[in-house]
């Protein structure tokens, strides 16, 4: 991109040092600030697309999405603007792979991603959209979108398709397609303008399908078909997560994940009663490698649910019930920080 070579200054403050990538309208260079001394990842809009307003609408609406959502997993905008009728924005440079990334390297190896590393990436991922959904829709949700670090943090990127929720601007498709097909809910598919945050949830369940199997959903396969190892509400709760009626999903990111830990406790109450035979691939139990950036690890905590709670799940059963009483809340935060401990490295 002329202009954006190494060495070359952007805006009085940013010197380019590599391109990091490029999407459908826009370049992002790893750059540093010499205002404050960091780095950071500069995005700019392709000039093909500097003229059409609604190519100008979406990256806008773009930074406007991502400057209201203050979560430590969704990158940070730092400064703005149009320089020389060049429109970009710095944001939050993240040092890790993408969680597709991470999924390619593992597959070469012959092994995919355990129930573990997988509830602990869509579960930050989830605390992330449980913000962004106040006011937003991501609409693009997908393991290239997803980021871990180097220190093991999980890091939720690109809301370049995302959906303002209290405003509907029709804006057209401009070089890019409104989400992956593979991880669009159907009514996105249907009609994007007019989806709701249950689509995103649509693609966290096309997630954990394909982190746990390698595969897509693609026809009638069951999960536990390619997952023997997955306990019976294992297969309820994917099906539930990606059901084609969002009425019959899960109706926000805190249910799905709240769903999905009942998943993860059931898969070792299945271990412990195999007298510690665990399945093998970082299946269920932890410690579990998280190979990525530095070679991470995370270790594993595990809590007994309370009763109700783990019956919630049952076997053949699509029905996941969430506890609601503040008592039952408090053993849902209680469970969450003993078995999300911290990423950390070997």
């Amino acid at each position: 991109m002329p202009g954006f070579e190494e060495g070359a200054f952007f805006a009085d403050r940013y010197e380019i040092k590599s391109p990091l990538g490029r999407g459908g309208m826009g370049m992002v260079h790893l750059a540093k600030d010499w205002k404050t001394d960091r780095q950071v990842a500069l995005k700019t809009l392709l000039p093909k697309y500097a003229q059409l307003p609604q190519a100008v609408a979406r990256f806008e609406r773009e930074i406007s999405a991502v400057k209201r959502i203050d979560h430590p997993a969704v990158v940070k905008i730092y400064d703005s603007g149009k320089v020389d009728g060049t429109l970009y924005y710095a944001m939050e440079y993240v040092d890790g792979k993408s969680v597709r990334s991470w999924m390619r390297e593992r597959k070469k190896r012959g092994k995919n991603v355990g129930l573990g590393s997988t509830v602990r990436i869509l579960g930050m991922v989830c605390g992330a959209l449980e913000k962004a959904h106040e006011f937003t829709i991501h609409r693009d949700l997908s393991p290239e979108n997803v980021m871990v670090t180097r220190d093991g943090e999980v890091k939720l990127l690109d809301f370049g398709l995302a959906k303002l929720i209290e405003t509907d601007q029709d804006l057209t498709r401009v070089g890019i397609t409104l989400g992956k097909l593979q991880y669009s809910s159907p009514e996105q598919r249907a009609d994007a303008k007019h989806v709701d945050s249950r689509t995103d949830l649509y693609a966290l369940g096309v997630m954990f399908y394909e982190l746990l199997s390698g595969e897509l959903p693609i026809g009638t396969v069951k999960l536990k078909t390619l997952v023997p190892w997955l306990p019976p509400s294992g297969e309820a709760f994917v099906e539930k997560a990606m059901a084609k009626n969002p009425d019959d999903r899960f109706q926000t990111a805190r249910e799905f994940r709240e769903a999905m830990m009942i998943v993860y406790e059931q898969s070792k109450d299945l271990e412990r009663a195999a007298d510690g035979k665990a399945p093998k691939a970082d299946a269920a139990s932890g410690p579990t490698p998280l190979e990525i950036s530095g070679g991470l690890r995370f270790e594993s905590g595990s809590a007994k649910l309370a009763e109700p709670a783990a019956r919630a799940v049952r076997p053949n059963a699509v029905e996941v019930a969430v506890p609601q009483t503040q008592k039952r809340a408090w053993r849902w935060r209680s469970l969450w920080m003993r078995v999300f401990g911290r990423f950390r490295r070997r």
